[in-house]
């Protein structure tokens, strides 16, 4: 009976450590994000580790200097090289963007401005750092390319409507990323 008091007893103790390696394993499992995109920029995010190297984001965010962009996507990242603390990944975002591309603010008006609205296709590669301890702030660089494929709609400064709305259009952005998060 002693014997079986105390294996139950050491089955207990080894069980509590156990446990305590997966919660440290699962460390920046789910992290909450708010930053700086481009030069004039803001972007706010979620993402949720489904596996120690895959990862879904959901984010929104909007940038504006010599080309404004507004974006809601779901963002895919693959970790090949992540350590506890520290992840390089590969990610392709897929949802709605709006591109334009304005010149008439710096004080003279081009007839090439034009606004492109539909899907996005958004790869990218980055880096994510955790700071501090494992369930606390994270800090995430990425570059990410913005493809826009939708309606084309150019941006008139009088009433020449030459060149026509609503044709099918491609636009390109380059959008650097430092995002501040919370992991929880």
């Amino acid at each position: 009976m002693k014997k079986a008091l105390l294996f139950l007893v050491f089955l207990i103790v080894l069980g509590g450590a156990v446990f305590a390696q997966e919660e440290k394993e699962e460390a920046h499992k789910n992290a909450v994000y708010l930053g700086n995109v481009g030069f004039l920029g803001i972007a706010l995010g979620y993402e949720r580790m489904l596996r120690p190297n895959f990862s879904l984001v959901v984010e929104t965010g909007a940038e504006g200097y010599f080309t404004q962009a507004y974006y809601m996507n779901i963002r895919g990242r693959w970790f090949p090289v992540s350590d506890s603390n520290i992840g390089l990944f590969i990610s392709c975002g897929l949802g709605y963007g709006q591109l334009i591309k304005e010149t008439a603010f710096l004080m003279w008006e081009r007839e090439d401005d034009y606004e492109i609205y539909g899907g996005l296709i958004s790869p990218g590669v980055g880096i994510k750092l955790g700071v501090g301890k494992p369930r606390g702030f994270v800090l995430t660089a990425a570059l990410d390319y913005d493809i826009v494929l939708g309606e084309k709609a150019y941006l008139y400064y009088d009433d020449d409507r030459s060149k026509g709305d609503g044709v099918f259009g491609v636009g390109f952005n380059l959008n650097a990323k430092v995002l501040f998060g919370f992991a929880f």
